[in-house]
């Protein structure tokens, strides 16, 4: 939906980032409550941006951050406005490079690959508890 608004409707892509902006506060709260750096987001956050059972922020849907961040990095592309960038892009693009480098893990077997645990399925689904090692998208190259 974001990269349509921003093509047609740059005013309400401005305001989807600046709610964004406005929950960063909470989603560092979010991250810190699960003893990980950087902000994450849940699935749904409505008015608040906080985790609840509707709007989990750990195992399940972590790509949603990097979509949030994209979103900030596009604005800017979009606008060239490198005040908004420094002032109001960039926090949020930055905690979230945090939160990723905090889910990477360094595997000594493969060379020093950086693998990635725990993510959701392609299609979006949760992994089954007892299988949320072995499934999903395992590693990153």
């Amino acid at each position: 939906m974001y990269p349509g608004l921003l093509a047609l409707h740059p005013d309400h892509a401005s305001a989807i980032n600046s709610y964004r902006l406005r929950l960063l506060p909470q989603a560092l709260e979010n991250a810190k409550k699960y003893d990980k750096p950087g902000a994450m987001y849940p699935w749904t956050s409505a008015r608040f941006g906080n985790c609840t059972g509707t709007g989990p922020c750990v195992d399940y849907q972590y790509h949603l951050n990097s979509d949030i961040a994209h979103s900030q990095w596009n604005y800017y592309l979009s606008t060239g406005d490198r005040v908004w960038l420094k002032e109001k892009g960039w926090p949020i693009i930055k905690e979230v490079a945090n939160m990723w480098e905090g889910r990477v893990t360094r595997n000594a077997s493969t060379n020093g690959q950086y693998w990635v645990y725990n993510m959701t399925d392609p299609v979006s689904r949760p992994s089954p508890w007892k299988e949320r090692e072995k499934s999903g998208v395992r590693k990153l190259t």
